[in-house]
């Protein structure tokens, strides 16, 4: 996209801009009365899947829209970014607030029990909560994606999961998954003491890599 094509990004007011059912928000009407940029490329922008795209994904189409659906609007935090803060109902009818965590590392894992790979991480990261469950220093969130709370919960009493279990329901119905930037499941992020992303895309044993790196040895709480 040419300097000109970028200098209509700042001749569109924000009433242009209209918020999805998914929390994404995208050009809703494009004015067309810029002769600096051909017809073409407003054509291409309107045809734009405006789910949460990586920024160089997103560049590849349309470079003025990049930083509206990413680091200006807060969605899809990178390493070093503030998480965006939730409260969620957790299936014993309480919720949970992410910042109220504050002053911890948290893990965070969006799931589903429909997802054969999210189940496929269970072991490890009953192994990372099994190492640090006990550690004041650290949390863990499970955000289950399932339609219904049944499934879900009847999974973590079976495979005996400890930390703390927050239901979102039908992916198409909760705003949180695209503030984040998931576009599958599992997604693993790790939340440093002051509220930003410090590792995300975890898997596997690279998930106790990144927590061991960050603690060290787990520690016993006061009361123990």
């Amino acid at each position: 996209m040419t300097v000109e094509g970028k200098e209509i990004y700042w001749q569109i007011d924000w009433s242009d801009f209209k918020e999805s059912d998914s929390g994404i928000w995208f050009p809703w009407k494009i004015q067309t009365n810029f002769s600096d940029v051909a017809e073409p490329a407003i054509t291409e922008v309107e045809e734009v899947d405006f789910t949460p795209l990586r920024k160089e994904e997103f560049e590849f189409d349309f470079p003025p829209f990049t930083h509206v659906t990413d680091h200006l609007l807060g969605i899809n935090p990178q390493v070093g970014d503030i998480a965006p803060d939730f409260e969620v109902r957790m299936f014993d009818g309480e919720t949970v607030k992410l910042s109220n965590l504050r002053g911890c590392w948290v893990l965070l894992d969006f799931w589903a029990t429909w997802c054969g790979p999210c189940v496929g991480e269970t072991p490890y990261l009953k192994t990372v909560w099994d190492t640090y469950g006990d550690d004041p220093r650290f949390a863990m969130i499970g955000l289950s994606l399932d339609k219904d709370m049944e499934a879900p919960k009847k999974y973590a009493e079976a495979k005996q999961l400890g930390w703390i279990q927050g239901f979102l329901g039908d992916w198409s119905k909760t705003k949180l998954p695209a503030k984040y930037g998931v576009r599958g499941i599992p997604s693993i992020f790790l939340i440093d003491p002051e509220g930003k992303v410090a590792a995300k895309g975890l898997r596997g044993e690279g998930i106790m890599q990144a927590v061991r790196e960050r603690l060290g040895e787990p520690q016993a709480s006061s009361g123990q």
